[in-house]
């Protein structure tokens, strides 16, 4: 855990951008009965 949050990165504006508009992903078929999936 440590490790990870010594991490140093930067996201550009333009690919903040980018995710934020990319397409839910509505349906992760057999993988949708985890709680992290699941949406509720």
């Amino acid at each position: 855990m440590k490790n990870n949050s010594e991490v140093d990165f930067a996201i550009a504006d333009e690919d903040m951008e980018f995710l934020k508009n990319v397409e839910q992903i509505e349906h992760y078929g057999e993988a949708s009965v985890f709680p992290v999936y699941a949406k509720k």
